[in-house]
């Protein structure tokens, strides 16, 4: 089964922090019960938040979606292990690459209580500042994440390969 998900802001991240079961209160003051997020919805909003991120070229919106020792693994590249590495890695990324691309979530498995996977495809553009031209853009993604003490998901490992040869 192939899911969509759309890119939602950044508040919808806040709304999935949500860890079971809160009471709230009505517009009339009685107490009501919301819904607690599922592991799944919080995965899901972790990646909306990380995909409007990169198409914001923003490092500093993607960093807090990583763990500490979190690994950023690109194509033709050694890894980016930890956050100092992550975010030299991000902001070479944004100074070269405007991204306005989609994920589409292929499936989400939660391996244990506190680790999924999540395989992806996306597509969309790529407009490389340095020549000025804008690239047909296609990957496949890995990611692994991680429930963190404070029951927040983050992304702990990240690979992506690209499914569009490059053109010689």
């Amino acid at each position: 089964m192939k899911f969509r998900f759309v890119i939602t802001s950044p508040l919808f991240l806040l709304s999935c922090l949500v860890s079971g079961p809160s009471l709230a209160q009505s517009s009339d003051g009685a107490p009501t019960t919301q819904r607690a997020v599922t592991d799944e919805e919080a995965i899901r909003a972790v990646l909306a938040s990380y995909n409007a991120a990169l198409n914001g070229g923003q490092t500093a919106a993607v960093l807090p979606l990583y763990t500490p020792d979190g690994i950023f693994m690109a194509p033709y590249s050694p890894s980016f292990i930890g956050q100092t590495a992550i975010r030299k890695a991000y902001d070479a990324v944004f100074a070269e690459l405007k991204f306005g691309v989609r994920f589409d979530i292929a499936e989400v498995v939660q391996m244990a209580p506190a680790w999924a996977f999540v395989r992806t495809n996306s597509a969309g553009t790529t407009l490389h500042h340095s020549t000025g031209k804008t690239t047909a853009e296609a990957n496949q993604e890995l990611f692994i994440f991680r429930k963190g003490d404070d029951g927040l998901w983050r992304i702990a490992r990240y690979s992506f390969s690209p499914t569009k040869p490059p053109r010689l």
